[in-house]
């Protein structure tokens, strides 16, 4: 069974929750669940199904189970810490709102273990950042290292390490991509207007609409991802897809013509019709049609677009005035991330001389791109 086969099988099983016919070498079709980050939900699948008796070694099915029981431990601890986090955020009247990854687990798969996820993506209002990142350092959370400034980046990693080891990432945004082509596409206020409370144990999270998630999902996916075809992040598309109204649907036309992100819901819905078998409605299919202007975000669906590409798309939506300090926010990043990267050690002036050589070749090497 070649990759491509063992894609089809996989996504065919994540649908139905039943082992398709056939006899895949389970090797490889494990290798490529665990690569696809969807191999606890196949897992789940198999157990719970009475045609997957047999179908993997009784060894991997033994690993895979003691997986998902960890993970369901870990879920519970983190769900904690996130529900600590948004309650203090509440309290500072950030009104956070809990989006991507971290909110599909709990609204759009049963149980919100078998979701991995690495961080809990978690958006406020521009106004708020400083107030938000101070929330967080004060409830034990540090920032690595990392490029910031006022255009070169929307959010802000932010890192607790409880005692026992487990690591809890929270990535605060105030803007919903980092791309300037699709940063804007939904403000705070626009999510939160239509944001719904999703129960969890222990308390409450305001999590994005179905409609706002969608198209969320399919610009992540192509704009920061440069148009992967992860099973992962294309199943969360289906789950979306599948679930919404007609009204939903008309604000996910809405949403993407307003933001000029057709193109890129477009890619996504096309993509999981042909996994998945996911119905998209003919006249939303007409309605993300290619306008007669291609987008400024269609970039983001382009093979062997390079980083210098990508630049040039950030440049070309800012206004002249916020080209060239985008220009020096990553060529200067602030002296306290390159101390933090570099230590005492280097003459500072030559540290980014040395940095900008270093990087050169980059900007010119098309970014992978995936299945």
């Amino acid at each position: 069974m070649d990759e491509g086969a063992a894609a089809a099988w996989l996504s065919a099983l994540l649908v139905s929750r039943r082992p398709p016919s056939g006899a895949p070498p389970a090797a490889q079709v494990l290798a490529r669940a665990r690569a696809e980050r969807v191999h606890l939900l196949v897992a789940d699948a198999v157990a719970h199904a009475a045609e997957g008796a047999g179908l993997f070694p009784a060894a991997e099915i033994e690993r895979l189970a003691g997986e998902i029981r960890a993970a369901a431990v870990e879920d519970v601890a983190r769900t904690r810490e996130l529900l600590r986090v948004v309650g203090a955020l509440e309290r500072a009247a950030c009104q956070p709102i809990v989006f991507k990854g971290a909110a599909l687990a709990h609204t759009h798969y049963g149980r919100p273990w078998l979701r991995p996820r690495l961080d809990v993506d978690v958006l406020v209002a521009e106004p708020c950042r400083e107030r938000a990142s101070r929330v967080l350092r004060d409830l034990g959370y540090e920032r690595p290292p990392f490029v910031s400034g006022r255009l070169v980046m929307y959010q802000e990693p932010l890192v607790r390490a409880e005692a026992g080891g487990l690591e809890h990432v929270v990535d605060l945004h105030w803007r919903v991509a980092n791309p300037q082509a699709v940063s804007r596409v939904l403000s705070h206020a626009e999510i939160a207007a239509r944001s719904v409370i999703v129960p969890v144990p222990g308390g409450d999270l305001r999590v994005p609409c179905p409609a706002d998630a969608l198209v969320l999902a399919c610009v992540h996916r192509a704009a920061h991802h440069q148009d992967a075809q992860d099973l992962l992040w294309l199943f969360d598309i289906h789950l979306l897809a599948s679930g919404l109204a007609e009204a939903d649907w008309r604000t996910v036309v809405g949403t993407a013509q307003a933001g000029a992100v057709t193109a890129l819901c477009a890619r996504g819905l096309a993509l999981v019709a042909e996994r998945f078998g996911t119905v998209v409605p003919s006249w939303v299919t007409a309605g993300l049609a290619p306008p007669e202007f291609t987008e400024a975000s269609a970039v983001f669906l382009r093979a062997g677009l390079t980083p210098a590409g990508r630049l040039r798309s950030d440049l070309n939506a800012l206004a002249v005035a916020d080209r060239a300090r985008l220009l020096v926010e990553i060529v200067v990043p602030p002296k306290s991330y390159m101390r933090a990267v570099h230590g005492d050690a280097g003459w500072l002036p030559w540290l980014y001389v040395r940095r900008v050589a270093a990087g050169a070749g980059k900007w010119l090497r098309p970014s992978r791109r995936a299945r």
